[in-house]
């Protein structure tokens, strides 16, 4: 049997035609993986040595590659993050890393679970889709998807999904609440204060027991909201 040779140019021209969209050198899920892997460490199995890196720290430290925090911030903030100055801008991705980071850990530690497996993966263009699924302690594996684009030459992650609710459509929602019933300065100051409780609570403690009740029971009525609003939604066509 014999086999064709193609020319390098030939085969140059055959991909460049097949593939009109960008492609990666590397797979989105390949820049997720090793970054959740060494969360769910940080979660469930690092016995955290006292005086070391308190863990929402931690786990901040270790998304801080493949989280894009101001895109994130600036979809959570919604129509508010126009009004905000550079200065602003900053001052609250800053507070905003240190927020996702700890209600990251407080999803993974309440609803979910130490072990995950990838499900799918699809790219369209600069945005990626990775599904994943988590252990629950109780009940089915829960679905977590990560929605990514490709920016500063790598993968990074912009929204998760748990259950099939975006985490920050979730903050945009409460956010956009205290904003218009109070005001952006007391915005800020809540924030402050939920990340001041959770640096106090020893893990294991009263308080960090209350804390993660407290976020369960605001994950699920951010999941009737999101449900809600999806039922209420008018259907849209597509042409």
């Amino acid at each position: 049997m014999r086999f064709l040779q193609i020319g390098p140019l030939a085969v140059a021209m055959t991909l460049m035609a097949s593939c009109p969209e960008p492609v990666w050198a590397e797979a989105a899920s390949s820049a997720l993986l090793p970054a959740i892997d060494r969360v769910l460490t940080i979660a469930f199995r690092d016995d955290t040595p006292k005086g070391s890196t308190p863990r929402p720290a931690a786990v901040r430290a270790a998304l801080e590659g493949v989280v894009d925090f101001d895109e994130a911030a600036r979809r959570a903030l919604g129509p508010h993050w126009q009004a905000r100055s550079d200065v602003e801008r900053a001052e609250f991705v800053a507070l905003f890393k240190d927020v996702m980071a700890s209600a990251y850990l407080a999803t993974l530690q309440t609803h979910l679970g130490p072990s995950m497996r990838l499900v799918a993966e699809s790219e369209d263009g600069g945005f990626a889709t990775v599904l994943t699924q988590m252990r629950r302690p109780q009940g089915p594996p829960s679905p977590v998807e990560y929605r990514m684009h490709h920016r500063d030459g790598r993968w990074q992650i912009f929204d998760v999904r748990v259950d099939g609710v975006s985490l920050v459509a979730a903050y945009r929602r409460q956010f956009n609440s205290i904003v218009q019933t109070s005001s952006y300065t007391a915005l800020l100051q809540r924030l402050r204060e939920y990340l001041a409780e959770t640096a106090t609570a020893a893990p294991g403690s009263p308080a960090a027991r209350a804390q993660r009740a407290r976020w369960r029971a605001e994950l699920r009525m951010w999941t009737i909201e999101a449900a809600a609003a999806a039922a209420a939604a008018p259907a849209r066509c597509v042409a």
